[in-house]
């Protein structure tokens, strides 16, 4: 699927890392402002998506995360929501930092949201209307740079139970389900360019790739 975002004309950069919980995300992250600020002399903004704003809400919490609080919520009435604090979070946060020329850093950004529904639409029991999402999603900031992280779903269940411990229900627990949102990372990521840098391998094979990437991509 092919996701129409709004190029920005600021001369800050945008770029964002996806994946599930297990991938690499947040090592990727260090890598990248590692290398930006030091060696690149560039100011980085980083943050992550969704914000508290969505994290904390108990429905959320609930629905998704099977925590024993707050009430179960329709979820594609969650992605709306998720949608919503994006788009607040680019007003406040994002096109600021691009206006002053800085490099926005993220973790996680509209295709993370998008290939939990493309999966949960491999699912006999539901189907959500991804144009519907999509076209809500049109006017968040077209990245400068995304960047996937990859991982067989095996690896990625079995670094979010040693990061987490079991908890029944979470969708990033089972392998299948694993399988099925990271097979929709990539479906996005073939049609929106989007780098794949794989770490099934070591992390310092995977970060020495985002640092030939930035190497290419970024100018001073």
């Amino acid at each position: 699927m092919k996701v129409s975002l709004t190029p920005h004309r600021h001369s800050g950069l945008l770029i964002v890392f996806c994946g599930m919980d297990g991938s690499g995300k947040s090592t990727g992250i260090k890598t990248a402002r590692r290398f930006l600020e030091q060696e690149l002399g560039r100011t980085v903004v980083a943050s992550t998506q969704p914000s508290d704003w969505w994290r904390n809400d108990e429905r959320v919490q609930h629905t998704l995360m099977k925590k024993e609080v707050g009430q179960y919520a329709d979820e594609l009435a969650l992605g709306v929501f998720a949608v919503a604090d994006r788009l607040n979070q680019q007003v406040l946060l994002i096109e600021p930092a691009l206006r002053r020329g800085d490099v926005v850093l993220m973790d996680r950004y509209i295709f993370s949201m998008l290939s939990y529904y493309m999966a949960e639409n491999n699912s006999a029991e539901k189907r959500y209307d991804l144009g519907y999402l999509a076209a809500l999603s049109q006017p968040l900031i077209q990245p400068d740079i995304a960047i996937l992280m990859d991982a067989e779903p095996e690896t990625l269940v079995r670094r979010v139970l040693l990061r987490d411990g079991r908890v029944d229900g979470r969708y990033d627990q089972d392998v299948q389900r694993a399988g099925q949102i990271a097979a929709a990372f990539r479906e996005l990521a073939f049609a929106n360019g989007i780098h794949i840098v794989s770490t099934n391998d070591s992390l310092e094979q995977s970060n020495n790739e985002i640092v030939k990437l930035l190497s290419r991509e970024v100018k001073l």
